[in-house]
């Protein structure tokens, strides 16, 4: 486990009780104050322009470019960690949000243990993705990869005209 202390952190997702949730996870650790909170993807900026966070919790799939927003924090802001909170399970939606700069991938349906756990990481220095979810991500990747090489062993590297020549030179 990571462990860092006095992390300050914002919370940014469109349902007024989710944010109310993380906010008293969070601060009932005794580890963590919360110091913003928003509720539209134009508080994620926001929120590390006014607070300077060091960690901002980002529900994905709020309205607007969620995704953009990452990125243009990690730029400006380039200390400020973002985790991603967020019910979607997608791995295209969670590669785009680690490019774009998120230190974390959490889904809202992990233990509480999970969110912590990753805002301590992301703190360290560190990338953290629910583990269930990264296994399949892995195991997607590992499918697609399989699916490639069945595919170029279905197509010889030499075209199929060129095979008969080829024979003819061996005689």
């Amino acid at each position: 486990m990571c462990n860092v202390s006095a992390i300050t952190v914002a919370v940014v997702d469109d349902h007024p009780i989710v944010v109310e949730g993380i906010v008293t996870v969070l601060e009932k650790t005794g580890t963590f104050s919360v110091v913003s909170t928003g509720s539209g993807v134009n508080d994620i900026l926001g929120s590390a322009q006014s607070h300077g966070p060091d960690v901002i919790v980002v529900d994905l799939t709020m309205q607007g470019d969620v995704i953009g927003a990452v990125a243009r924090v990690r730029e400006a802001f380039p200390a400020t960690r973002i985790v991603i909170f967020t019910a979607s399970g997608s791995a295209e939606l969670a590669a785009k949000a680690l490019g774009a700069g998120a230190s974390a991938f959490v889904l809202k349906g992990s233990p509480q243990g999970d969110l912590i756990q990753a805002i301590t990481c992301a703190m360290a220095g560190e990338t953290y993705i629910t583990p269930s979810f990264a296994a399949r991500i892995i195991a997607e990747l590992e499918a697609k990869a399989r699916q490639l090489r069945a595919r170029q062993s279905m197509h010889p590297s030499i075209p199929e005209g060129q095979n008969v020549p080829l024979l003819l030179l061996r005689k």
